[in-house]
């Protein structure tokens, strides 16, 4: 099984090497201070066809150049914040963020992408390849001592990922995925800890899961709702006390499976508040080999008929991407204690967030959220409004 394809790794480090070296000697003695000291927070901005990475504090400009990707990294390699302020950033290959305690936000009216075709990098499990946009790892990935600590990715704008890869010319199934963690090693444990995952704002362009979470512990993902994915929302393997919050999978017959979640092996100790579904869905909760799972409600939208609310299959080891030991049947130690169905089709789902000013309610500020489902028939239901705070301090 190919894990990852190595020139991820490679050309992520030559990146940043290649990119310093072009700073210290081309940009000034402001940009050389800017690299040598972390900043608190750097906002990325466009304008025309030069990108700059300023600093929250004193404007000063630390990075710039007409390649987002190389801005982008410089900043989320030196600062503890990154905002991508509104504009359309696109990058050919995975931003990647490999320093504890790092922070990107990607505003409201923010869209990053990736054109299809510019998917190099990728991970990979039996017949699949996955293509990442944002890409949080350890520096040295499989390595045993290489830990990545409290890395945080807020998305209030648009991750927009590669799309679908072409099956005939590659032979294999696959395409972009919004967002990666990736915490494998190969001494079984788990190489990310702690950091909070979240959006409100759009995830399009993936061929699976928006979001891949590979061998994580401790990380929190407060909300994640979407209405255009491939195949679900997140997609969960070898990790350890997860504390999700609210998780809404909205595409309906625009998705494959339409999974909202799938814990797809070797999870344990995973905490849910409610997940949402819509029909048709496979199912909306998918738990395989994953022990210890205790979820509040699970609620399907749509036609009762066409939608399984809770799948719970054991399986042999087989194609998955995480290193951790094999487990066997967890049925017995999941819990679900709600399962509802509104039997009504829904026209349209509208959402409401409300966003403090950023940078200014750094590190700690709330976000208010709003789903209301309009149905055919005219009648509009609340699935959920909820005040969640986010701390990107690092801090209780």
């Amino acid at each position: 099984m190919n894990l990852v394809e190595p020139g991820l790794y490679v050309r992520s480090s030559l990146s940043y090497l290649f990119v310093a070296s072009i700073l210290v000697g081309c940009a000034g003695v402001s940009t050389v201070r800017g690299a040598e000291a972390s900043e608190a927070c750097v906002l990325v901005s466009r304008d025309g066809d030069v990108v700059r990475a300023v600093s929250a504090k004193t404007k000063e400009t630390l990075s710039e150049n007409s390649d987002a990707k190389k801005v982008i990294d410089w900043a989320v390699e030196h600062a503890d914040v990154t905002i991508l302020e509104p504009g359309t950033y696109t990058v050919n290959e995975a931003v990647r963020i490999s320093r504890s305690g790092a922070s990107l936000i990607i505003k409201e009216n923010a869209t990053l992408q990736m054109p299809p075709g510019f998917n190099s990098s990728y991970i990979s499990e039996e017949g699949a390849d996955y293509y990442p946009l944002v890409y949080v790892a350890p520096k040295d990935v499989f390595s045993r001592n290489c830990i990545l600590e409290n890395v945080n990715v807020i998305n209030f704008g648009t991750l927009k990922a590669c799309g679908k890869t072409d099956k005939k010319a590659t032979g294999r199934w696959g395409g972009g995925g919004c967002i990666i963690y990736d915490g494998r090693k190969w001494g079984k444990t788990c190489g990310i800890v702690g950091g909070t995952i979240f959006s409100s704002g759009v995830l399009t362009g993936c061929r699976g899961a928006a979001l891949w979470i590979l061998d994580c512990k401790n990380t929190r993902i407060p909300l994640m709702c979407a209405e255009h994915y491939g195949n679900g929302v997140v997609a969960a393997e070898g990790c350890e006390d997860l504390d999700i919050g609210i998780l809404a999978g909205l595409a309906g017959e625009k998705a494959e499976e339409n999974e909202t979640i799938d814990l797809n092996y070797f999870n344990k100790n995973i905490r849910i508040g409610t997940v949402i579904g819509s029909a048709p869905s496979e199912e909306i909760l998918d738990i395989n080999n994953s022990p210890n799972v205790t979820v509040e409600r699970v609620v399907g939208y749509g036609d009762a008929k066409k939608m399984n609310l809770v799948g719970l299959t054991t399986y042999p080891r087989s194609s998955c991407m995480t290193l951790k030991k094999y487990i066997g049947n967890s049925a017995n130690s999941v819990v679900v204690k709600r399962k509802d169905v509104v039997n009504k089709e829904v026209k349209q789902w509208e959402r409401t967030v409300e966003v403090p000013p950023l940078p200014e309610s750094l590190p700690r500020f709330a976000v208010k959220a709003k789903l209301i489902a309009v149905f055919e028939d005219g009648s509009r239901e609340v699935v959920f409004d909820e005040t969640i705070p986010l701390n990107l301090g690092g801090g209780e």
